[in-house]
């Protein structure tokens, strides 16, 4: 089976390959901060959220 990328739903890495979502995480963070602010150091926020979900766009998602 060939593996693809996937930006949805459960990771299976038999399946699929991981994705690096600091970009997608620190758009999501600025317009967040841009709305409420709130004060907080993006790039420091995306670091410790991409580490506490290892990336899974699922994971990302929910938060």
């Amino acid at each position: 089976m060939a593996k693809y990328i996937n930006t949805e739903g459960p990771c299976y890495p038999q399946q699929h390959y991981m994705v690096n979502l600091d970009k997608r995480i620190q758009e999501m963070l600025l317009e967040y901060e841009q709305d409420y602010d709130t004060g907080m150091d993006i790039h420091e926020m995306t670091e410790f959220l991409f580490s506490y979900t290892s990336g899974y766009p699922f994971l990302v998602s929910r938060i």
